[in-house]
């Protein structure tokens, strides 16, 4: 019961956290997503195949900063409940990864400290890449050590390790560093 309340205490707290970094909607966009998320998840609802196959906008960033806006109907509000959403899992995943390796004391600790920082919840519900990214990675995290410490479905875990890395790289190639960085010290 212990793990339950501190994790719901975090949960708790990220909400809280989201709420107040939820931007208006008449905020002003981001660069990034104002000059080349949106728009290229609109072009990509309005005529994906030549969108895909003839416009060099569409290989100009990863390929899911785009097509996570289009699948969401390229509505901001509905993105940036989604990211704060993808954010809440994220976190969730990286509690069990670090009460598997540490405790529950070092989850809620850790987990925390995730929350508090200045920029990463802040971040989660803009229309960016934050909040897909950190999913992707808890979930890369959290299925390279349930593959390399499960018995009963190792194959299963190695299939999702697969799917979260290949997430982390369609949204944010550039971090792919960090993300060996942190399978190395798995």
């Amino acid at each position: 019961w212990v793990n339950g309340v501190l994790l719901s205490l975090v949960l708790w707290m990220a909400f809280k956290r989201l709420r107040r970094a939820y931007p208006p909607m008449e905020a002003t966009l981001n660069s990034d997503a104002y000059w080349t998320y949106l728009p290229n998840a609109r072009k990509l609802l309005s005529a994906p195949w030549t969108f895909l196959s003839t416009d060099p906008r569409s290989y100009d960033v990863a390929p899911l900063t785009y097509i996570w806006a289009a699948a969401l109907g390229a509505d901001q509000a509905t993105i940036q409940t989604a990211n704060g959403a993808l954010f809440l899992i994220g976190l969730v995943l990286f509690w069990a990864f670090v009460r598997r390796l540490g405790g529950t004391l070092a989850a809620f600790i850790s987990a925390a400290l995730i929350v508090a920082h200045p920029d990463i919840a802040d971040h989660a519900p803009l229309v960016l890449t934050e909040a897909p990214y950190f999913f992707g990675l808890t979930l890369t995290m959290y299925s390279a050590l349930r593959a390399s410490t499960s018995t009963e479905s190792p194959k299963l875990w190695h299939a999702l390790l697969v799917v979260a890395l290949d997430l982390t790289l369609l949204v944010r190639p550039i971090l792919q560093y960090l993300l060996l960085l942190s399978i190395v010290a798995l």
